[in-house]
């Protein structure tokens, strides 16, 4: 879906009775070994996709997935940009 709220694009996967919903893409520095989803992140998720689901709730999340990508950085672009 498109939000407008936040002129990006989000996934929502249709997953058993739930929904798989994403992505951010937010930058990293730390262990690789102990990367996890962070609330801000979450919470700008759930903002992005009230447009389909109002009055979706942080409390109403059962499970977060974190992952890490390698992007080519110029200095230049935002995270956003560089995927």
């Amino acid at each position: 879906m498109f939000s407008i709220a936040k002129g990006r694009h989000f996934f929502i996967i249709p997953w058993l009775d739930y929904s798989l919903i994403g992505i951010t893409d937010t930058e990293y520095s730390g262990d690789p070994d102990i990367v996890e989803a962070k609330k801000e992140d979450v919470v700008y998720v759930l903002e992005g996709v009230r447009e389909a689901f109002p009055g979706l709730e942080l409390g109403d999340v059962l499970y977060t997935v974190a992952g890490l990508r390698a992007l080519s950085d110029s200095g230049s672009l935002s995270t956003r940009d560089l995927s």
